[in-house]
């Protein structure tokens, strides 16, 4: 049998919102967690529309240090962010460029206002990503953390069954 090293869980939240979503999973599923902190987005109120621009632009923030090292050895990896402008937040791109070559499982799971975002921002991390995801999830803002037990349970077991299909 293979043993692989604790998932991961690699997320970025302005709000709180998909921090709270992020740690309850972190909670459920075991896994370790990896919070971004690019310093773009720290100026009060100006944030938002250097982040707008970005998610429309394509453009990425620096992030000097990921800390994925080694993903290859996890058993899968999530990368957790909210759809901005119904794209993809920017943090979040260059994490997935990252894991392109590592041989994972990636789960996807976004937080956002409305459902209608989702689509065209699991598409585009997709093509980011150069892959299909194992997992997607979503959790609507409005949703408290505590409601999506569930819907998180499920994400969890289609990103084991992944890592199972890739043992055979």
């Amino acid at each position: 049998m293979t043993r692989y090293a604790k998932p991961l869980v690699v997320f970025y939240s302005h709000s709180g919102h998909t921090r709270d979503v992020a740690e309850r999973f972190v909670r459920l599923s075991g896994a370790d967690r990896r919070q971004l902190s690019p310093a773009r987005y720290d100026i009060p109120v100006l944030w938002t529309v250097q982040a707008m621009f970005d998610a429309v632009t394509g453009a990425e923030p620096p992030l000097p240090n990921l800390g994925l090292g080694l993903a290859g050895e996890r058993r899968w990896v999530v990368v957790a962010g909210p759809v901005w402008a119904g794209r993809l937040a920017a943090p979040l791109r260059p994490v997935l460029r990252a894991l392109r070559p590592v041989d994972v499982p990636v789960g996807l799971l976004l937080t956002c206002g409305s459902p209608k975002g989702a689509p065209g921002a699991i598409r585009s991390a997709e093509r980011v990503l150069d892959r299909p995801f194992a997992a997607t999830a979503f959790v609507a803002n409005g949703e408290p953390a505590s409601d999506d037990t569930d819907g998180l349970n499920g994400f969890l077991a289609r990103l084991d069954e992944a890592r199972s299909l890739v043992l055979l």
